[in-house]
Order: structure tokens, then sequence, then C-alpha cells
């Protein structure tokens, strides 16, 4: 069903909203509010019993606040009361993602930390309108221009303040738009989660399928003999365990400076977490694989040919062996579990170099990899395509609240 406008408009007076439903308002967020305030800092360790503490990681992409994964810090009285968060309030944050923000609709026993900076509003608006508001497009794109394009910059309490809502007078008008898109984005939310949960299915099928061909074959008739290595279990009688430093030349990268990386650089420069930039430089030639060395994807493996510069965040590996192949038993292998746990996760050349490889013939190697390209590439392709859709229901989502909550379309009557 094709939505409407409303029967009748106003001009608003304000040149990038045109015009808007009679009997609706704009007005700045400092005029809606009762107060705002910045979170609570602290710098000492957490605790097993005390007051929940949300942080910006407790918000999600979609407005919400959860404190299943906060931490407790330890608080008096007086500052759990200046600090704690009611039902109703929104918490924004000062920092990372631009428009960042969480609506809290339970009494949390908590409070909010230094990074969010907490408004609460009047009671003239619905606070679920308000969060809706909140997540449009017009909402977002009035928050960074007040930043003058400066879109890693920290977020103040004006920027916010300075944002325009539009919205109904009529409370009842509010909450029917309000059930709406409870329910047209509850429906969106479900498609793109269960599309979300396929996409991590056909990625856990693919790590098995590699795993199950790089270490079984394809044969099933074959004769089989016992690995040697307990997480492996068989393997085809003429295959072999061996360790990769007997395979691969490894090497670490190199230091590329900031001021070299562009645009518009002749060659593509990797680190440990993977594409970086563009240079005009390269220290490697030819195939090579390269494997993170630092960071949260440490471990990632790629396959590279011609001329690529390679940070000192990754490892460089060569090697005799068919690269196609050698890429496959990289993948298997998981590098990322060797990481240490530290704040800054890191593999070592060493840990790779003793990690240990089934190698079978290398006549057998290029028919395995033969069908791994031609499987692999069915999986990619079903992937490809539910990524696709999740990116039109998300842009499409996007789209249908922003036009709904400044009242470009008219849903007071529609069944959903």
């Amino acid at each position: 069903m094709k939505l409407k406008p409303y029967p009748e408009y106003n001009d608003s007076k304000v040149e990038w909203i045109k015009e808007i439903p009679i009997n609706w308002n704009i007005r700045k967020i400092r005029y809606l509010l009762e107060d705002h305030k910045q979170g609570f800092y602290t710098n000492q360790d957490y605790v097993d019993n005390g007051v929940k503490l949300i942080r910006i990681t407790d918000i999600d992409d979609n407005g919400n606040v959860s404190i299943v994964n906060s931490p407790s810090v330890d608080i008096s009285n007086a500052e759990k009361a200046s600090f704690e968060v009611n039902n109703g309030d929104f918490l924004f944050a000062r920092s990372g993602t631009i428009g960042r923000f969480g609506l809290v609709i339970e009494d949390f026993d908590a409070i909010f930390a230094s990074y969010l900076i907490r408004f609460r509003f009047t009671k003239i608006i619905n606070p679920k309108f308000i969060k809706y508001a909140l997540l449009s497009k017009y909402f977002k794109e009035g928050l960074i221009s007040s930043l003058h394009g400066g879109a890693n910059q920290n977020i103040h309490a004006e920027n916010i303040k300075e944002q325009k809502i539009i919205f109904p007078q009529n409370s009842a008008i509010q909450e029917k738009i309000v059930n709406y898109l409870d329910k047209k984005t509850s429906k969106i939310d479900l498609t793109i989660e269960k599309d979300t949960r396929l996409i991590e299915l056909l990625k856990e099928k693919r790590t098995a399928l590699i795993n199950h061909v790089v270490t079984k074959g394809l044969d099933s008739t074959v004769k089989m003999k016992d690995s040697g290595v307990e997480w492996i279990g068989e393997i085809p009688e003429d295959w072999n365990n061996i360790k990769l430093k007997f395979l691969v030349n490894i090497t670490s990268g190199e230091y590329i400076k900031n001021d070299d990386l562009s645009s518009n650089g002749r060659y593509e420069v990797f680190g440990g977490n993977g594409f970086l930039g563009r240079a005009d430089l390269y220290n490697v030639d030819d195939y090579a694989l390269i494997v993170g060395r630092v960071g949260a994807k440490c471990g990632n493996v790629r396959l590279t040919t011609g001329k690529k510069w390679v940070s000192d965040n990754a490892l460089v590996l060569k090697t005799d062996q068919n690269y196609f192949y050698m890429l496959y038993l990289l993948q298997n292998l998981n590098l990322n579990n060797l990481a240490n746990k530290n704040a800054q996760p890191l593999i070592t050349s060493t840990q790779v170099k003793n990690s240990i490889v089934i190698l079978p013939p290398k006549e057998i190697q290029e028919q395995l990899i033969q069908y791994l390209n031609k499987e692999l590439s069915k999986i990619e392709l079903i992937i490809e395509k539910i990524k696709i859709k999740v990116n039109l229901l998300e842009e499409y989502k996007k789209s249908l609240i922003h036009h709904v909550v400044t009242g470009k379309v008219d849903v007071r009557e529609v069944a959903v």
C-alpha cells in the first residue's frame, strides 16, 4: 500500500524542511529539555557489586540501551542521585559515530559514563517519537553540519541542543506514528536479523568446507592414517603434517608514514587489519601472502600479486608451494586464535612458523584448489546477494522513518 501525504501543509519557514502538516511544530531541542548533564568519570577499577555503568558500547545502532554487559562501579549515594538514569532519558555519545544515542525504556539501577550526555525532555513529546526523530536522516545530517565537516570531532551538548525536531502537537497522533513505526521497523529488523544469521551460517559453512577439504581431501574411499595432531584426527595416507616454517619464508612489513598515504597512490597499502590506503611506494612484488600481525583482526590472510606496500603491522609470507593452496591452509588455521589477550592483540612470526598444516601431494593440491574455488564462489555469491538485500532493507527503514517523522506521509489510519 502506497503511503499518502497529509491533507494540508504549511510552510515551515525552514528551507531544508519546506512544508510540514498543519498542526505540526518545529522546535530546537534546547526548548524541549528539562535538563542535560555530562556523565560520571572514574579511573577506579570496576567492582563486582556496585552500580551499573552505561557506556557507549552499551548503546546499539537502533537507539536501544542495555546494561547486560555493563560493568559496575563503586559510587556514593550523592553521586548516584546525580548521575542515575530514568525511564525516558536519552544518552548521547560525545565521540565515535555521529549521532549515536540510546533511549532508556526501563527502570535501570544504573548511572552513565563520562563520554555520554544525558538529556531529559519535557513531556510534550512522546519519548519514542523523539527516538525516531533522532534516528531520522534530517537530524543526523543537521548534527554533522553543525560540526563543520569534522566527522571525528567530539559532540557537545550545544551541538545537539541547536538541532530541530519536527512533531505533531497532538499527543494521540504522536502515539499513532510511534505504533506504526514500532510495528513496521520490528518487521524489517526481524528480516534483517534472519538474513544476518544466514550470512553467519554461510560463513560457518565456508570455514567447515575449507577445513574438510584441506585435511581430508575429496575422496571418501581413500585409506586414512592418524595425523598425529589431535584436533585434525585422520588424514589420507599419502598426506603429511608439517610445520609452516618448512614451507614459507616470513618477514615483517615496513613502517610507512601517514604523509606517504594518498587516495590516488599507485599501489595498495596493507596493515594489520587489512587495507590501509594507497601510496606511490611498494615493498612487495609478485605473489605474496599477507598476514595481519597487530590489531583486532590480526591473523587475517590475503593473497596478493603485483606491487604492494605491507606495513610493519603485518607479516609477508613467501613460498615455493602453490600460493592458492597455501591461502586455504592459512585460512583454515584461524591464526587470530594465536593472538595474546592484551588490549592490542598480537601474533608473532614464530607462532605462525610453528603452526602445523596438512600437506597433500602437489598433484592433489590443484584438484582441491579447483574444487574450493568453485564451491566457495557459490557461497560468496549467495552471501553478497543477502548483503545487498540487508543494505536495501536498512536504507528502506531509514527512508521510512524520515518520511513519517517529518510528516511527508500520513500513517494515522494505516494498518500494519
